[in-house]
């Protein structure tokens, strides 16, 4: 499952864009320092105990005469962190910082809380320090307009208990030890929801929702087996949109960092 923050109110980019401080680059910025620092960090986070079992991937693609580095795998893992510093090494990319481009999955997102993500934390800091326009073109799971396409192809109910599951089991709609998941954040997430449905005249019945709670494994199960590609697709065919708009904005670009869960990495391949 892909790994976000908030989910709120339904208003969100679908391509966010993180400028660059314009200036020479930082000339002091060690890279491998750094994510060696954030590597160790990250192996203490719970998180990674969960992840690391999935593997850490790397490949190399050519798309549009564009060099394609892509980091991809399960969000957390800070082995991703080792893979795009092999990167930076091995491409020189002090040598020529003004020919990169980074695609990172969830940079805006997260830009205000990293504690858990290493690996988004390196790419940022790391095109800052050498000036290097980052970008986020995978579409949060839940923006208008990945809900509204979801909730015509499977029914706005079903759309509004998959995505609260997504957003339950990512992390979103946070658990706590002890306490389980917060009730009044679940109730008012739905009622967002619900709400945009009347504001944009998208077909629901209260009843068909009601039916889909409370919550169990079985109803789950069901539904994300209904949706889950669903989902994916909408989300997978928008930032496939914008990454040719991404090539059309930046015409010299030659090489480009990607890092996106595994479940997105097809945008990435021609």
């Amino acid at each position: 499952m892909m790994k976000k923050s908030i989910l709120a109110v339904l208003i969100f980019l679908h391509i966010s864009f993180i400028p660059g401080v314009y200036g020479q680059p930082h000339r002091t910025y060690d890279y491998q320092a750094n994510a060696e620092r954030l590597y160790n960090r990250g192996r203490q986070d719970l998180a990674y105990q969960r992840t690391i079992a999935e593997m850490a991937y790397y490949e190399k693609i050519t798309y549009a005469d564009r060099n394609i580095f892509m980091v991809h795998g399960a969000h957390y893992n800070p082995l991703h962190v080792q893979n795009m510093a092999k990167v930076f090494e091995q491409e020189n990319i002090t040598g020529n910082t003004s020919q990169w481009l980074f695609l990172i999955e969830g940079v805006t997102e997260n830009s205000a809380n990293y504690s858990q993500y290493a690996e988004i934390e390196y790419a940022a800091q790391s095109a800052q320090a050498w000036q290097i326009p980052i970008e986020n073109i995978i579409p949060y799971y839940n923006t208008p307009q990945v809900f509204q396409e979801l909730a015509q192809a499977v029914g706005s109910e079903k759309a509004i208990f998959f995505l609260v599951m997504f957003g339950m089991q990512t992390g979103d709609i946070r658990f706590v030890e002890g306490k389980g998941y917060d009730e009044g954040r679940i109730r008012s997430t739905i009622t967002q929801y619900i709400q945009y449905c009347q504001t944009k005249n998208i077909p629901f019945s209260m009843d068909r929702l009601n039916a889909l709670f409370p919550i169990n494994d079985e109803k789950y199960e069901k539904t994300a087996e209904e949706c889950w590609d669903i989902h994916q697709d909408i989300r997978n065919r928008i930032a496939e949109e914008n990454l040719q708009q991404i090539f059309i904005r930046y015409p010299n670009v030659k090489n480009i960092l990607v890092y996106c869960g595994s479940d997105h990495a097809s945008v990435f391949r021609p």
